[in-house]
């Protein structure tokens, strides 16, 4: 019983943190913003800015490429990073969610959000 408590103590405090980090992430965004969550392993993140991401607006839809601009910004979790920043948190991560927004008109990348902390990897799952 203990347990069970206990797990759901966690998905509360750990919905109640995500709730608080998107809270301060940026509520403008350009009118005709496309955002999208997609998982880090669908996400393919250019070597420097500027250059292009490929992301999946929908699933089943071919990818889309955007251009990641000095303009653009990126999170992890609450806190604005550098584009190298985030990109060391999602290296080698396949199934982390991003968030992923662009211009529909130019073709823009606006955001990239990525989780605060990347979770650790359990030792069982490199079977």
């Amino acid at each position: 019983m203990n347990r069970i408590i206990r797990s759901m103590l966690f998905a509360l405090g750990a919905a109640g943190a995500m709730t608080l980090a998107l809270a301060q992430i940026p509520r403008e965004l350009p009118v005709g913003t496309i955002g999208v969550e997609a998982p880090s392993g669908q996400v393919i993140l250019p070597s420097s800015i500027p250059g292009t991401v490929t992301v999946p607006p929908c699933g089943g839809c071919p990818p889309r490429n955007v251009l990641a601009t000095e303009k653009s910004r990126f999170f992890l979790g609450n806190r604005e990073v550098t584009f190298a920043d985030l990109k060391a948190a999602v290296a080698g991560k396949q199934d982390l969610l991003l968030g992923v927004g662009w211009t529909n008109t130019t073709g823009e990348l606006v955001i990239i959000i990525g989780p605060a902390e990347a979770p650790a990897q359990r030792p069982d799952a490199r079977r």
